[in-house]
């Protein structure tokens, strides 16, 4: 049972005259309640595998792919685009898009304003890019539209055109492999700059400039972050089978 095919039918008014169509009130709506997916005797949970959709688990389980808003509901998901976890490829291309190009890691202690979006900056022997975003915590600029990146040299001082700010030049790293943040061996995270104020040789971002190791500190890339999101999803609540065709009447009673 398509979940549109059983809300009720409305006239709809479409132009000046009253004249009317017919079609869905999607003004309805049906949902489970917290009790049912709170409670465990009513699911099982379930590791969703690459390539498996929440339509494919709906025809295995359910015996249709229209039954998918089973799980839609069980799992609260409201945006189908957003909510539900991509598969390799998808991740591939979302990563891609997300963060693109390359970032400029800066020395924590020698570095003067902030960088303007849409300005450009140049380095002392050539460089030259527009900076896309600047995240003065973690030191790191995003640019697009380089030039003359191999000319860049540790310790370089880089200017923005507009801004004034300038930065001594530590690391240029892919976007999508430069660190998102840092955690212990707990996975707990942990600051970056303990005192930004004062940075200092024990700090992770400094290490992380540096491409030394901290034996307590793991480095999480945006890959990586973004991944666990993905995996996160995959982890879902499955209505036990036993229970569908109630489901089904209590949607079609709601809706008569």
């Amino acid at each position: 049972m398509s979940y549109f095919k059983i809300f009720p039918n409305i006239a709809y008014p479409y132009n000046a005259d009253g004249d009317q169509k017919i079609g869905k009130n999607i003004l309805k709506r049906f949902s489970f309640k917290d009790y049912i997916k709170s409670n465990a005797d009513l699911y099982v949970r379930y590791q969703m595998r690459d390539g498996e959709t929440y339509q494919s688990l709906a025809k295995k389980l359910y015996g249709s792919p229209d039954l998918h808003w089973i799980l839609f509901l069980m799992n609260d998901i409201k945006d189908p685009y957003e909510d539900l976890p991509k598969n390799s490829q998808e991740m591939t291309a979302y990563i891609n898009q997300k963060y693109p190009g390359y970032v400029l890691f800066f020395d924590l202690d020698l570095f003067d304003g902030d960088f303007i979006v849409g300005e450009t900056v140049t380095g002392e022997n050539g460089y030259t890019a527009v900076v896309v975003s600047w995240d003065g915590n973690m030191r790191q600029l995003q640019v697009s539209s380089e030039s003359g990146s191999a000319s860049l040299q540790k310790d370089e001082i880089v200017t923005g055109s507009q801004s004034g700010s300038t930065a001594k030049y530590q690391r240029r790293v892919n976007y999508s492999t430069a660190v998102h943040h840092f955690e212990d061996l707990f996975g707990s995270k942990v600051s970056a700059l303990p005192n930004p104020l004062i940075p200092n040789d024990a700090s992770p971002l400094q290490a992380y400039l540096d491409q030394t190791e901290q034996a307590d500190t793991k480095i999480i890339t945006n890959i990586e972050y973004e991944e666990s999101l993905n995996d996160a999803k995959k982890q879902i609540k499955i209505l036990r089978v036993e229970y569908r065709d109630q489901i089904l009447a209590d949607a079609e009673r709601v809706f008569k």
